[in-house]
């Protein structure tokens, strides 16, 4: 059976309630992996996934979104190290 959710909460809760396994970003499994809701299953994949971050041409960056990107390219970078080792 393979079922589709909308948001990454809907798949976190589908996966609690026992009706299967997903492929979520560590850092949006973090709270409930360390309060026992969910557990990481020792698997790794054999694939890689691309995160790309697009805004409008032209459009100022503000100070937030700048802080966002930057964020952002942090966790993708610390999930890559911890990837590799």
């Amino acid at each position: 059976m393979r079922a589709e959710f909308g948001t990454v909460e809907s798949i976190k809760r589908g996966v609690a309630t026992g009706l299967g396994v997903s492929v979520l970003p560590a850092v949006a499994v973090a709270d409930a992996v360390e309060s026992g809701v969910l557990v990481v299953l020792g698997w790794r994949p054999p694939f890689e996934a691309h995160t790309q971050i697009a805004w409008r041409r032209g459009r100022r960056v503000s100070r937030e979104m700048r802080a966002f990107i930057d964020q952002t390219a942090r966790v993708v970078a610390q999930d890559r190290l911890s990837l590799a080792s």
